[in-house]
């Protein structure tokens, strides 16, 4: 009998597996970014929505998560009081400038973002991220967060470290008579910063 030679993709090659990874209003989305962008496949536009664009006139940046949850980041010119920073523009950045210098103690954080820009059902986190450029000793205590949400009740406060603490490393207490070495341990904390790879 003759054997019928097929072409057979591989699944995850196949356009309609990449555009089940893509948010439902991709269609949509594609026409938000700022300069336009081109893909040929829906494989190559999955990894274009997870690098990620600059949208709302270059004010916001939208990627997708490794979850597939819609995602952005936000300039710190939008986000900060612009008369209490200075501001510089830096090669090779997602945004045209970067908050330097608070003359203050204390700063301010307020947005406000439109819902579609989000996945619904979805519970979100928002991340302050910085790059500290002096003495790190000036930021080894933690400092006071207020958070307020218009509709919740009140402000409610947590501390958060903006470098992490160096936290001695505690041996519990063995006893002579056995052969055990002690079992050495690094306390678990929540919210202390991790570094980036960019």
């Amino acid at each position: 009998s003759e054997v019928e030679e097929v072409d057979i993709q591989p699944i995850s090659d196949l356009d309609t597996d990449w555009e089940r990874k893509l948010p439902e209003d991709h269609e949509e989305i594609i026409k938000w970014p700022k300069d336009s962008i081109e893909w040929t496949t829906k494989k190559e536009l999955y990894f274009l929505f997870c690098k990620g664009f600059l949208i709302n006139n270059g004010e916001e940046w939208f990627f997708l998560a490794k979850n597939g949850k819609k995602c952005l980041f936000l300039p710190a010119r939008a986000l900060l009081d612009t008369s209490n920073w200075t501001f510089q523009s830096l090669p090779n950045l997602r945004f045209e400038e970067v908050a330097l210098d608070c003359f203050n103690s204390h700063f301010t954080i307020r947005s406000e973002f439109k819902f579609q820009t989000l996945s619904p059902g979805s519970t979100y986190t928002c991340n302050f991220v910085y790059k500290i450029t002096g003495d790190l000793d000036e930021f080894e205590e933690p400092v006071k967060v207020n958070l307020h949400f218009p509709d919740s009740d009140g402000i409610h406060y947590r501390y958060i470290y903006l470098v992490s603490p160096q936290l001695p490393v505690l041996r519990p207490y063995v006893d002579e008579n056995t052969d055990n070495p002690p079992i050495l341990q690094m306390p678990k904390f929540k919210g202390l910063p991790q570094l980036r790879n960019d």
